[in-house]
């Protein structure tokens, strides 16, 4: 019995060798089989920086420099293993409609189209919170301390217009075409400042030619201190529909369509909010609706504040409507040095050497050389064929050679 137990134990023992063997033949394979990584590679940068900085190169170390040139080699062209192409990283950046390969430019036009697109948006959406800022700041403070209020749902109405007006100006298109004018790049410039100052000028000058005018059209008994609760009266009601006035007109007035954005007309969804406004705000001073302006808390106004708020506001929105517009007329966006081409072109008309009714293209200024060359052989010609027949042929010759060198356009001597 213990012979036999010495020979299980020699045969698990023999049997454990083994199996240690045969486990570690894959190991010594694989170390023998190791990793080489390639000369450029993220890979090979990664143990060659290893190996300077004195650190051993483990097997670890050796499995990622090998995924790192796998993706490399994955996002310079074809995947590995016929698995489909990585994107890099900026194939959906700003940058990757000029790194396109495609047959013409339309994706540079589209991304430039979108960035003027926007850039002007913004712009006059940044001109347009500084006007109402200003005019609420304006009728917050001095005004409520002259104790002009506004309503719960005045408040509520304005808000709600406010914020539509500002959806539909976010959502404003590009034009399909290219304009050669270009937008201004920020806010500090000459035209936006001239037409932001004048605006508020403008507006806060209506707003107190009425606050004046209702004032002392109404009596003395109605009048409200800064802290007392809201009344229905006669200034408050006018003050309430200035200041959607204003705000109506601000919208109208700093919207900026053409050449870079749809129009206001061609913008159905900011059209048909301010033709509604305008509606609304012709209902409340015509009092078509009488329950209306009961409900928004407003009163009757005399027949002479509605004539003189007619008139004034038409006044105030044709002014400045001219103003924005004179402003970006005389204070256009910086254009760039003219490149290439345009250059060329420019030279030729400084020096007096541009084509008259041509497109100052090279291609045209040769079919003119060549026009003016054959018309000389034909004229140097005919004078001497007045001589006698050796002239005519000549002529003839002179004639041949000056078709043999006006070259058709498909020509290769023309290529």
């Amino acid at each position: 019995k213990e012979k036999e137990k010495e020979k299980e134990k020699e045969k698990d023992g023999s049997s454990s060798t083994a199996l240690t063997t045969t486990s570690s033949a894959p190991k010594k394979a694989a170390v023998s089989k190791q990793y080489v990584p390639k000369p450029g590679g993220r890979g090979f940068m990664l143990i060659d920086q290893a190996r300077q900085q004195g650190r051993p190169v483990t097997p670890m170390m050796l499995k990622m420099a090998q995924w790192m040139d796998d993706m490399e080699s994955q996002t310079q062209g074809g995947g590995t293993d016929g698995d489909a192409p990585m994107l890099r990283p900026g194939d959906a950046s700003m940058a990757s409609p000029f790194t396109a390969k495609a047959e013409g430019v339309m994706p540079c036009c589209d991304i430039i189209r979108q960035g003027r697109g926007t850039l002007v948006t913004t712009v006059q959406m940044f001109k347009i919170l500084g006007l109402l800022s200003l005019l609420s700041a304006y009728s917050l403070s001095v005004m409520y301390l002259q104790g002009v209020k506004l309503s719960d749902r005045q408040a509520t109405m304005t808000g709600m217009l406010t914020a539509g007006m500002f959806l539909f100006i976010s959502q404003s298109k590009p034009l399909d075409r290219l304009s050669p004018e270009r937008p201004h790049p920020s806010i500090f410039n000459p035209a936006f400042f001239i037409s932001l100052i004048t605006q508020v000028a403008c507006q806060v000058g209506l707003l107190l030619y009425f606050y004046r005018l209702a004032l002392a059209s109404m009596p003395e008994d109605e009048r409200q201190a800064s802290d007392s609760e809201f009344k229905p009266n006669l200034v408050n009601s006018v003050c309430y529909i200035i200041q959607f006035i204003i705000q109506v007109q601000t919208f109208a007035v700093n919207y900026i369509g053409h050449p870079f954005n749809l129009s206001i007309a061609e913008h159905r969804g900011l059209f048909n909010v301010l033709r509604v406004s305008t509606l609304f705000l012709g209902a409340l001073v015509t009092e078509i609706l009488p329950g209306m302006n009961m409900a928004l808390g407003l009163v009757s106004l005399p027949a002479v504040i509605k004539a003189r708020l007619t008139l004034l506001s038409l006044a105030t929105f044709v002014l400045t409507w001219n103003v924005e517009r004179i402003a970006r007329h005389l204070y256009p966006a910086p254009m760039p040095p003219r490149k290439g081409y345009e250059r060329h072109v420019s030279d030729l008309k400084r020096l007096g050497l541009a084509l008259p009714g041509h497109h100052h293209h090279p291609y045209h200024q040769q079919q003119h050389h060549q026009q003016e060359q054959q018309q000389r052989w034909q004229g140097g010609g005919g004078e001497e064929g007045g001589g006698g027949g050796g002239g005519g042929g000549k002529r003839s010759q002179r004639e041949e050679r000056a078709k043999e060198e006006v070259a058709l356009p498909g020509d290769k001597k023309n290529d």
